[in-house]
């Protein structure tokens, strides 16, 4: 009997140990939640909200890009520089027919990878620049290309700058995003500075230059025929002919449809990435235009080696679209050799 007795109270008391080190271990489970809990990265509050519920950070803030291939990454821009001379170049030797008015507008930013994929700078974390009025956006820049090509390893970091060249007389803020058309697209907004403004020299002969020159550019420039080819040549090294290859308008039960298709052959020694080189825009010969929804973004992010064509096509679909309305094409040609734009006839 009293063999039973201890037997049942070694028993008990290995139940009881067993039943204390569970509740421990599931303490200890429970804090490493929430350790890793805390790690996770949180945006901050953007720094303004529009009106159409646009989400705007502001220089300085840091936030969390998730891009649609799965890469992740923290992005803070630190500075914002408007610029007469970048890279050992002034504004007038960089564009050809530049005014006083042109400056270099440079972002710089940090990048983190935060995710498990790799990423690479020139493809995911190019800044598509803009006024505020469209948040249409133009690919920025890189300063640094090979640098920006290098792949960044899930945990590395690294700084970055990209520029833009435009007009600051009649603007005071422009826009930026990174996942440019994408689920949650971040934008950051990009104010003038006073000193900057300041720096202009608004005699009368430069407004009668500025719109003489901006005339020529645009409007007076020859656009080229349906179906030949036009050559761009930009200076981060890409060099590329564009041909347009279809454009037509077909009525639906959603209103009327233009669908483009045109080609892209890389003509110069570098690759480039056709989403944010050689896009081109829908317009008129009175308005500058708004680009077009790809019919497959994926492939156009992709790099175009030497020697390499795309085919690219658009579809835009709009109550506003006018059949017999001749439309203009246009390549903003933003850094490139000659300066200006390339337009394309659509008839």
């Amino acid at each position: 009997m009293k063999k039973l007795l201890s037997l049942f109270c070694v028993m008990g008391l290995s139940f009881l140990l067993v039943a204390c080190g569970g509740s421990s271990d599931k303490k200890e489970t429970d804090t490493s939640k929430e350790e890793t809990e805390t790690e996770e990265v949180t945006k901050e509050e953007p720094a303004e909200v529009t009106d159409d519920g646009k989400e705007l950070y502001e220089v300085g803030q840091t936030t969390v890009v998730e891009r649609v291939t799965g890469v992740k990454y923290e992005v803070t821009p630190t500075k914002f520089e408007v610029l007469t001379d970048y890279n050992g170049k002034n504004i007038k030797e960089f564009i050809s027919g530049a005014i006083d008015a042109d400056r270099f507008l440079v972002v710089t930013y940090t990048v983190k990878n935060i995710g498990d994929k790799d990423l690479k700078p020139s493809f995911d974390t190019v800044i598509h620049f803009d006024d505020r009025e469209s948040y249409a956006g133009t690919p920025m820049d890189f300063k640094d290309k090979d640098v920006a090509d290098e792949i960044l390893a899930p945990g590395e970091e690294i700084e970055l700058e990209q520029y833009f060249t435009d007009r600051i007389d009649k603007r005071t803020e422009f826009l930026g995003a990174f996942d440019f058309e994408e689920d949650g697209e971040t934008w950051y907004k990009y104010s003038v500075s006073s000193e900057a403004k300041a720096s202009l020299d608004n005699t009368e002969e430069d407004e009668s230059s500025e719109d003489s020159t901006s005339d020529n550019s645009t409007a007076n420039k020859e656009a080229v025929e349906f179906g030949e080819t036009a050559t761009v040549e930009k200076f981060n090294g890409a060099k590329f002919e564009i041909t347009i290859d279809n454009f037509e308008i077909t009525s639906g039960s959603e209103g009327k449809t233009i669908t483009l298709n045109y080609t892209v052959k890389n003509t110069g020694e570098n690759s480039f990435v056709p989403v944010n080189d050689a896009i081109l825009d829908l317009g008129t010969e009175e308005d500058k235009g708004e680009a077009m929804p790809l019919t497959d973004f994926e492939k156009a992010e992709e790099p175009l080696e030497p020697g390499e064509e795309i085919k690219l096509e658009n579809i835009y679909t709009s109550d506003d679209i006018d059949e017999n309305q001749e439309y203009v094409l246009r390549h903003k040609d933003y850094g490139v050799v000659a300066g200006g734009e390339t337009k394309f006839k659509t008839k």
